[in-house]
């Protein structure tokens, strides 16, 4: 369990044995960084926003998420369980996350949700490719990019939770926010901006 803070993650299996898996309590943050594939299948438990402290403005900004990429395209393979509440997962800018495990809520949890925080640059995006994912309340994808696109990217059939609506802005005009079918088809029970545009 890792109660507060940060780890930064740069090799598969870092954690050891998948069995027990790891959980993040609420202000603690899984950084992946240097484009690492964690294809060990690491169960997570995961709440909340994650780091809420900016430790350098061009590479580790605050809130950008309880699991992150901070450089390079990174994977992480393992499952994920949400705790209640909305649960924060995006990228620092001139990163992408890919996630292919199943994203579903915690045993008990019933209002869980995702606010995606991609980062500002073209192209970042946190790219999911797991099927089976499910959660209740609202996908929100934010960026403030202001060139380009940036957000969420599918990988697979129904990648977001066909039971949540999905909100999506930034704060300029020129903003990026994207959500990239690539390909695949997403059932959602709504579709409208959050803040600015979409």
């Amino acid at each position: 369990t890792l109660g507060g803070g940060l780890i930064l993650v740069s090799a598969d299996a870092a954690f050891g044995s998948a069995s027990a898996g790891t959980s993040l309590a609420a202000g603690a943050s899984l950084v992946l960084t240097g484009g690492v594939s964690y294809t060990t299948a690491e169960p997570l438990l995961v709440n909340g926003n994650g780091y809420e402290t900016t430790l350098d403005a061009t590479t580790l900004v605050r809130l950008r998420g309880v699991i992150q990429s901070v450089s390079g395209n990174s994977l992480f393979s393992g499952p994920i369980s949400l705790g209640a509440g909305a649960t924060r997962i995006g990228t620092q800018n001139g990163a992408s996350l890919t996630l292919t495990g199943t994203i579903t809520p915690a045993a008990g949890v019933t209002d869980s949700g995702i606010y995606f925080r991609a980062g500002n640059n073209d192209g970042d995006f946190v790219n999911l490719s797991g099927t089976g994912n499910q959660w209740a309340t609202n996908s929100v994808i934010y960026t403030n990019c202001e060139s380009g696109a940036a957000g969420v990217r599918l990988g697979a059939h129904n990648a977001l939770s066909t039971a949540a609506s999905v909100l999506a802005g930034g704060t300029f005009a020129s903003i990026g926010t994207t959500l990239d079918l690539n390909g695949f088809n997403q059932t959602l029970p709504g579709l409208a901006p959050s803040e600015g545009y979409l």
